[in-house]
């Protein structure tokens, strides 16, 4: 007789007791892991095979008895379930097989042994007179009485319920212990009652070890979470089973607690054969590696109504995970089909389908289902089912018509990357502090460029070392942790007109985390530049002491907008519609910074016609004044903004000006790390 029990993989178990038990398969001990592994692979691989490989291995007839055979529905996974039943099924003139099961698995086993459940012999529950005889007969035996009525008590007690003989064996031990170390024989009545009676006995004892434990309730619940967990196996139905795990699944810091449940007859430990998987001794504590444990009673999960609890909350995380699983095999199946009978544009039609995968509110339930039960996702089309809602957007990006017919969708994508959390480096905050994406440019060299505005007014040639730019315009989240957290320091505001020191903030004009920072003065850009520059400094983050962050000069900005080239017109070329959301988009507000990434400069820095125009350090009339800080003459904007600016004055060439003190909607900053301008 060949016995084992399914576990996680059936093919393993039942290898690993071939190799055991079969003499024609001799190999050393040390060796019978790896011979295992080999054989459970030949086993799954020809499961469907029209030959036996059973019969292959022995003359002789074998019986393969398994046990507790409802694993095969709990604990395999559906592909080895499937492949596993089409061994087991194979018909063999040597192999017969014999499983024991819970009668309440009979409904997940039909699809699968629906002929082979005809064969079946079903334990019938016991009598009435045979539970009494059952309880008073071996207590009889070993010298033990009952209080007159007691054994007619617990009968009744039990009813027909399944699972009732655990229960009562359960019981019986209890009243047992309590007698025994009060020097008693008698099973009392008393006693009886102060466990709950038969039905809540090994609850209630659960519930008082599980009190008893020195932590405070939220430690105690994150214990019980982690622990039976890794115990406790549950279907869609909400049916619970044991579940042995190694120790090596139990956290070392939660291990003093299960050994009191250990010790409580609770859970049952036992020292394995690693390479048999056989138990060959049983434990009170657990402690190392060699040990696994499981739950003693499978009638605890349903009378401690603690753990009853986590089962309906197991119950809904794998209904999750199974729902997902059908609709991922779904969404492949209509992906399939598109590819089949596409002849062109199947990206395209793919992507029509994305509607069919879960939005990140359903991804981070999912999640958190697979965290709870310590699933991992391996399956290659579940995978790509789950990707995150925010790659697929950011990604839809990039395929978007890069013409006017987009920009409404643009909006969409960011206010919703917005919403469900805007992942991309350079646009949130990281550690308190705004996070900036540097993109490093190469200055002029010893060339000089010619430096003139949309009129080709021409104010001289200009040079500008290496310096760093940011990706994007500052958004509203990163501004609100410098409004949020040291506006008012006077640092920042030093040598500004008094009017205008630590002048008030208004409102976002869209409060959106990565929409660009509107609706600030550049008194507003410089004060937030300064306190960033002190914030990164003092972190040691800046690349050079020498370098300074700050708004940029008028040059620094035609340089990167223009790449160098005074005959370019927009930083990717000629005017293009779609290429960036300015008043010809109609959209009437601005959209998250990045959401055109066809409009970017030859150096990768986006936005800079459209969406918001951008203070830069100069003075309008005269754009060699870089540090007039107190002379309140207007200031230089440069670029386009989702308002008022068409294409035309969305031009890299575009000069605007307004007083320093103006914080109109439509003004935005971007940063650079650079030397101080001269």
């Amino acid at each position: 007789m060949i016995r084992f029990t399914p576990e996680h993989d059936p093919f393993l178990s039942l290898a690993k007791a071939l190799v055991k038990n079969l003499v024609e398969i001799d190999v050393e001990p040390l060796d019978r892991l790896s011979k295992a592994n080999d054989l459970a692979k030949q086993l799954r691989e020809n499961s469907s095979s029209q030959v036996n490989l059973l019969d292959l291995l022995t003359d002789d007839t074998i019986l393969l008895f398994i046990d507790q055979f409802e694993e095969l529905f709990t604990l395999a996974s559906d592909t080895d379930r499937e492949a596993f039943a089409e061994l087991i099924k194979h018909e063999s003139s040597q192999v017969r097989v014999l499983a024991t099961m819970r009668a309440d698995f009979y409904e997940s086993a039909t699809p699968y042994f629906e002929q082979q459940l005809r064969q079946n012999f079903t334990l019938a529950q016991p009598s009435p007179f045979a539970l009494y005889e059952m309880v008073v007969e071996p207590a009889k035996l070993a010298g033990f009485t009952f209080d007159t009525g007691l054994p007619e008590q617990i009968v009744t007690d039990l009813g027909d319920q399944p699972g009732a003989l655990a229960l009562m064996a359960y019981l019986l031990e209890q009243l047992y212990i309590r007698a025994n170390e009060n020097d008693k024989t008698l099973l009392s009545q008393a006693d009886y009652d102060a466990l709950g009676g038969v039905q809540k006995a090994i609850g209630t004892h659960a519930e008082h070890i599980y009190q008893q434990l020195p932590l405070n309730d939220d430690d105690k619940d994150a214990w019980m979470q982690r622990v039976f967990h890794e115990l406790v196996s549950v279907d869609e139905r909400g049916t619970a089973t044991r579940r042995r795990v190694s120790i090596d699944r139990i956290k070392e810091a939660d291990l003093e607690w299960v050994n009191r449940f250990v010790d409580a007859r609770l859970l049952v430990s036992s020292v394995i054969d690693s390479l048999t998987d056989n138990t060959v001794g049983a434990r009170r504590g657990v402690s190392d590696g060699t040990t696994t444990v499981e739950v003693a009673h499978e009638a605890l999960f349903r009378s401690w109504e603690r753990l009853v609890d986590w089962i309906i909350d197991a119950q809904e995380d794998l209904l999750m995970i199974r729902r997902m699983e059908r609709d991922a095999q779904t969404w492949h199946e209509r992906v399939q089909k598109l590819l089949d009978d596409a002849t062109d544009n199947a990206d395209d039609l793919i992507q029509m389908l994305d509607h069919l995968r879960p939005n990140a509110e359903t991804l981070k339930e999912f999640t958190q289902a697979c965290q709870r039960l310590s699933v991992t996702v391996e399956d290659d089309i579940l995978i790509q089912f789950t990707e995150p809602e925010q790659d697929r957007l950011l990604r839809e990006l990039e395929t978007l018509p890069k013409d006017a017919t987009s920009h409404e969708r643009r909006r969409d994508i960011g206010d919703r990357v917005a919403v469900i959390g805007d992942t991309r480096k350079g646009v949130g905050v990281v550690d308190g502090l705004p996070d900036i994406e540097w993109i490093k440019i190469q200055g002029t060299d010893d060339h000089k460029v010619q430096f003139r505005d949309q009129d080709t007014k021409v104010f001289g040639e200009f040079k500008v070392p290496d310096f760093y730019m940011s990706k994007y315009l500052v958004t509203y989240a990163q501004y609100q942790v410098f409004a949020d957290s040291d506006y008012d320091n006077p640092l920042w505001w030093d040598g500004f007109p008094s009017d205008y020191q630590q002048q008030r903030l208004r409102g976002q004009r869209t409060k959106i985390a990565n929409l660009p920072r509107d609706t600030i003065s550049w008194y507003q850009s410089v004060a937030f530049s300064r306190w960033l520059d002190a914030q990164l400094r003092n972190a040691d983050l800046l690349p050079d002491d020498e370098l300074e962050l700050r708004i940029p000069t008028e040059q620094e900005w035609q340089w990167v907008a223009m790449d160098g080239d005074d005959t370019c017109e927009y930083p990717w070329g000629d005017w293009q519609e779609g290429y960036a959301n300015t008043s010809d988009a109609g959209l009437s507000r601005t959209t998250a910074v990045g959401m055109y990434p066809h409009g970017q400069s030859v150096s990768g820095v986006l936005d800079m016609s459209g969406n918001l125009r951008e203070w830069c350090l100069n003075d309008y009339d005269n754009p060699d004044i870089m540090d007039g800080y107190g002379n309140q003459e207007s200031r230089v904007l440069r670029g386009g903004s989702f308002g008022g600016s068409f294409g035309n004055n969305a031009r890299v060439s575009s000069r605007s000006n307004r007083n320093p003190n103006n914080d109109h909607f439509h003004y935005g900053i971007r940063l650079v790390v650079s030397r101080p301008p001269s």
